[in-house]
């Protein structure tokens, strides 16, 4: 639910480059659990590094800014 509500309000700002419901599921899927245990566990990144590249990596892929 918080993907929707945060995809809803960039499409609000008309600060979305993709379709709503495709965003949705990128975004989605970047939180995901699997996403974050391959990352921090599989690949040894830390939790501060998996947050702050997946929060650039969903604002550049949802808003198309760096």
């Amino acid at each position: 639910m918080a993907s929707l509500a945060v995809v809803a309000a960039l499409a609000q700002d008309r600060a979305l480059v993709m379709d709503e419901a495709e965003a949705t599921d990128l975004l989605w899927t970047l939180l995901s659990i699997p996403t974050w245990e391959h990352l921090t566990r599989l690949c040894g990144w830390s939790q501060e590094r998996y947050l702050s590249e997946i929060a650039r990596l969903a604002h550049l892929a949802l808003s198309g800014k760096p």
